[in-house]
């Protein structure tokens, strides 16, 4: 994004620079695309989660309208435990992407 030119053209001196590539496309990718999105629909899910099954919010409704919110509470916590699972390798590719590029940089400085 930041490496084209508004002429269009590849800025090598940026694209090639070692703490743009560590601090914009490792770091930065990883908060916005892996860390944020996770924790978010990790706190919005546990406040929906509390909100369906607090009782003193919902009221003294009939049994079986509870038992029906208390199975669409679970159901909510399957669909973001999926989410978390398909999600999980990306996850762990980001992170390994920004270990391996500390070392891919390490051994470049040894001229290896």
């Amino acid at each position: 994004f930041l490496e084209i030119t508004p002429g269009g053209k590849l800025n090598w001196s940026l694209s090639n620079n070692l703490l743009y590539n560590k601090i914009y496309r490792q770091y930065t990718e990883l908060l916005v695309t892996v860390v944020i999105p996770l924790l978010a629909l990790l706190c919005l899910n546990c406040r929906i989660f509390a909100a369906v099954t607090n009782k003193e919010i919902r009221g003294s409704g009939s049994i079986a309208r509870q038992k029906k919110e208390n199975n669409l509470a679970i159901i909510l916590v399957a669909i973001v435990m999926v989410f978390f699972c398909c999600h999980s390798l990306k996850f762990f590719l980001s992170f390994y992407k920004v270990h391996v590029t500390s070392k891919t940089v390490y051994c470049s400085t040894l001229g290896l």
